[in-house]
């Protein structure tokens, strides 16, 4: 079963990468790859079902919710993401407290997911304005998820106390590196139509959402790296020494931040082939 749902994982995040792409950057494709394409939109419909009570839910709150088409590609992208941060950790904890925690973990990563796409759905890409809202909402999603991942980890360890093991955690996954990637990003689509590499862009918005899936991959192959080379780093040595000398590779290899930055990358390739071999700008 899992042989299957992996690849199929892959292929799902892959195609809602270059769905966003297709938007961010107004590509067209050849008929083969614009009917696989659409083969991929029809398998997310079921979604549809659920708009209309959604919008239901947001009139009784006093607000109203039209769903816009790149709310469902994000959705499956925060769904995959977490999900792969399930898949990954599952088999390193055993305990049913660990497990317990895991399963609580992988559900509040799924109603962020719900959420936050949600709300970046409900922002028709209009302008600049809109566009810097829209992308405030996965960010905002992902944040609160790391947050959820470092209280994981907090809870589950066993040295000093919880604060001091959440605020180490905290540091890790929301680091003052994460934060001002946020920002930057931020900025960056806010100014989009004053900085002349971006000036260009069809969507500003979904193309930084593309970069950031790409920057978080390798955020988690060199958290890896970190974490390896600092198990094998003797004390008489530097990081850079330690680095140098390649004994940390072995455990990079299996280590839990390496492999969720590796099958975020399997993905992203997944996305780069489809759209090397089938698109071409639509003008």
């Amino acid at each position: 079963m899992l042989k299957v749902a992996s690849p199929l994982a892959t292929l799902f995040s892959a195609l809602s990468i270059v769905v966003l792409a297709r938007q961010a950057f107004n590509l067209g494709f050849a008929v083969p790859f614009t009917r696989i394409l659409d083969f991929f939109e029809k398998s997310l419909r079921p979604l549809e079902w659920a708009e209309p009570y959604l919008s239901h839910m947001a009139q009784w709150a006093g607000w109203n919710l039209q769903l816009q088409p790149h709310w469902r590609p994000i959705l499956v992208l925060t769904c995959l993401y977490f999900g792969t941060v399930t898949k990954v950790i599952w088999p390193k904890f055993k305990s049913r407290k660990e497990r317990s925690l895991i399963l609580v973990l992988t559900a509040w990563g799924g109603l962020i997911a719900i959420g936050s796409s949600i709300a970046a759905g409900a922002i028709a890409l209009n302008d600049t304005r809109s566009n810097v809202v829209m992308v405030v909402f996965p960010l905002l999603g992902f944040v609160l998820y790391q947050l959820a991942w470092a209280a994981f980890l907090a809870t589950i360890g066993a040295q000093e106390s919880w604060s001091i093991r959440y605020r180490a955690a905290v540091r890790l996954f929301v680091g003052p590196g994460t934060l001002a990637v946020i920002v930057v990003a931020l900025a960056l689509c806010a100014f989009a139509r004053k900085v002349p590499l971006l000036m260009a862009l069809h969507n500003p918005g979904l193309t930084l959402l593309c970069v950031l899936i790409l920057l978080l991959a390798i955020y988690w192959l060199w958290t890896g790296v970190e974490g390896a080379v600092y198990y094998h780093k003797p004390q008489d040595k530097s990081w850079w020494q330690a680095f140098r000398s390649m004994n940390w590779w072995e455990s990079w290899r299996v280590l839990s931040n390496t492999r969720i930055g590796l099958s975020m990358f399997k993905c992203i390739g997944g996305a780069v082939l489809f759209v090397l071999f089938g698109a071409g700008l639509d003008f």
